[in-house]
């Protein structure tokens, strides 16, 4: 609720007159593979129905319904459907398939004795489409073929493509379409442009309908995963193949005249800046890689190789393994560089090469983390963030050379330490994990259960004292002994996260679900003839059971006890859209409807307003500041 306030906060500066409406365009894409379809009397072919949606849109399973029809004489059968995906819908609060990305439903046909020479498959595709900010009305779009039935073996015959699901590449498979210079383009279809707003172009409050990811939260405040890689950094900087880098470290501060405390914080600095370009360099790479790699994250072979990988990583840090650079790699790379600045910026990228074998296992979960971002810029920060938390060590040392002496040994505080990360990215892996796996979304457990839980098991598994463990030479006690103590701590974390991003329960104001204080009406006519008899302004709330912002408004906004209080003073009313009805065409037309919701309002003349509007979640508070001007 916190970050959905933060966000609508901002979206309300907007709304002075920066914002335009939202528009659906361009969204969900449709297409006839191949455009032109060559078989002889007799024979199978098939034809592949093509659905391409933008990252951030989906469509549901349930809602999408596929018809194809063709000449007689030509047999046609009903579309294959690929696996779909697993997403938890808040608006009916349970898992629901959708399908997004690339998708390919293949429609086998045979051609008859009795076929025509030539002829036209229709396929008609209803469907409904949304993002995380607005549902879209439910929609049609019809698109044609041209099949060309030949008496004996066709000579351009075309195989469609298999229905694989993602496909990784947009554009369509050369090997699929047949080739005719005198064809048109392959056809496309997209989402028809809204009609235009009742008046002039006017600010438009829109909101996340949910923050239902990590990445969401980070994305909303930068601060928030500089900080914590900030930290991370600094905690890997204590891990025990980083003590070959010190000897360097000496050699820098001391072998290269720091002969003051200044000339030492200098000389340290430069030499972090080292490592930093070292480790921004990777940032920048995963980033770029990612503008590619993310838009395979729907893929659960691509989500389970991350899985896997995060596990390694946690196996790795927990010291089920290890391993180093060989001892003569490093003599001779410590023997690399100059003297001076520039011999301190070279040793530094040397330490952060002696340092990777250790660090990048535990750096590959940032680098997974950047690339799933796509933003360069970002990962070249987040990156060099980690570089400074990581070379803090290394700037106190060359500023106070003689507390090389009093750096501790590794030991038993090492283990808790590689224990804390070890869990850290089982954790991490088990978020990815959820999407693939339904079950982990834990929605049989409340958001108090899970708040209260985790943090019972972290301190559980702290207390447990299993952590201290080396597992190398491990009796198998000690071994279970640590494993208890590294899945508590796992498990714990994972809990917390849940709860933390699922959004807090509603307030209970008494009667019928949560909006017994608000007198809703259900039909616009008489909402709009009452409030010109009384002289209230008028609250038209277009909702419908598959919209997930509307069930956010009712269960967050509408429920608000201020909120009620406030729209005592409107005439208030629901309408509702969830099928279709011969008023939809003049709603869409009167308020500029797209998809839901939209809470539109009429000031105590009638007046259509073509502000304040709403198309999105929008919290109690920033919804009062809203409408606090609307008489």
């Amino acid at each position: 609720m916190i970050a959905r306030c933060l966000i609508t906060g901002a979206m309300l500066l907007v709304a002075s007159g920066l914002y335009s409406p939202a528009q659906a365009e361009n969204y969900f894409h449709f297409k006839l593979i191949p455009e032109i379809l060559s078989l002889s009397r007799g024979a199978d072919a098939q034809l592949v129905l093509e659905i391409r949606t933008d990252d951030g849109y989906y469509l549901y399973k349930d809602m999408l319904a596929i018809k194809a029809a063709g000449p007689a004489g030509v047999e046609l059968g009903a579309a294959v459907f690929p696996p779909p995906h697993i997403k938890f819908d808040p608006a009916s609060d349970m898992e629901r398939e959708i399908y997004e990305g690339t998708n390919r439903f293949p429609i086998s046909l045979t051609a008859g004795d009795r076929s025509p020479a030539r002829g036209l498959i229709t396929v008609t595709v209803d469907y409904q489409g949304c993002s995380k900010l607005i549902c879209y009305l439910p929609a049609t779009t019809k698109l044609e073929a041209e099949i060309v039935v030949t008496v004996g073996p066709a000579s351009n015959r075309a195989q469609a493509p298999p229905a694989t699901q993602p496909v990784p590449s947009r554009e369509p498979d050369p090997s699929v379409a047949v080739a005719s210079p005198a064809s048109p383009a392959i056809q496309e279809t997209d989402l028809p442009k809204p009609a235009p707003a009742p008046t002039s172009p006017s600010p438009e409050t829109t909101a996340p309908s949910e923050a239902d990811t990590i990445r969401d939260m980070i994305g909303q405040s930068h601060l928030l995963a500089f900080l914590f890689i900030f930290v991370y950094g600094i905690g890997l900087s204590f891990t025990p193949c980083v003590y070959p880098v010190i000897p360097i470290t000496v050699s820098v501060f001391g072998a290269r005249g720091a002969e003051t405390k200044l000339k030492g914080f200098l000389l340290s600095l430069v030499y972090v800046q080292g490592i930093a370009m070292i480790y921004s360099v990777l940032g920048v790479a995963a980033a770029l890689s990612g503008a590619v790699f993310g838009q395979h994250m729907s893929n659960p072979w691509i989500v389970g190789a991350i899985v896997a990988l995060f596990f390694v990583l946690g196996l790795f840090m927990a010291g089920v393994f290890q391993f180093n650079l060989p001892s003569s790699v490093q003599t001779r790379a410590a023997q690399v560089g100059g003297k001076g600045f520039v011999g301190a910026f070279t040793m530094g990228l040397v330490s952060g090469v002696i340092a990777a074998p250790c660090t990048g296992p535990a750096l590959a979960g940032v680098l997974a983390y950047v690339a799933t971002t796509r933003d360069a810029l970002l990962g070249f920060l987040l990156l060099y963030t980690y570089s400074i938390g990581f070379g803090l060590i290394f700037m106190v040392l060359g500023t106070f050379s003689t507390l090389i002496q009093k750096i501790p040994k590794s030991g038993a505080w090492m283990e808790i330490v590689k224990g804390i990360f070890g869990a850290a990215m089982f954790t991490v892996g088990l978020y990815f994990l959820k999407d693939i796996v339904p079950s982990l979304q834990l929605n049989f457990l409340s958001r108090d259960a899970l708040l209260l839980a985790g943090p019972l098991l972290v301190v559980i598994g702290f207390l447990s004292r299993g952590l201290r463990h080396d597992l190398h030479g491990a009796s198998w006690r000690q071994i279970l002994h640590k494993s208890f103590a590294i899945a508590a701590l796992t498990v714990g974390a994972f809990a917390f996260v849940m709860g933390a991003i699922r959004p807090a329960e509603p307030p209970r104001t008494g009667g019928v679900g949560n909006e017994a204080g608000v007198a809703w009406l259900h039909d616009l006519d008489t909402a709009l003839a009452a409030a010109q008899e009384s002289g209230k302004p008028v609250m038209v709330d277009f909702y419908a059971d598959w919209c997930a912002a509307c069930k956010e408004l009712d269960l967050y906004t509408w429920s608000d006890p201020k909120v009620q209080a406030e729209l005592r003073r409107f005439v208030v009313v629901k309408v509702d859209m969830t099928r279709p009805s011969p008023h939809d065409a003049h709603y869409k037309s009167t308020y500029g409807i797209v998809g839901l919701p939209v809470v539109a309002f009429h000031d105590s003349q009638g007046r259509l307003l073509a502000a304040p509007r709403v198309t999105g979640f929008v919290a109690a508070e920033p919804f009062l500041k809203l409408i606090q001007d609307v008489r």
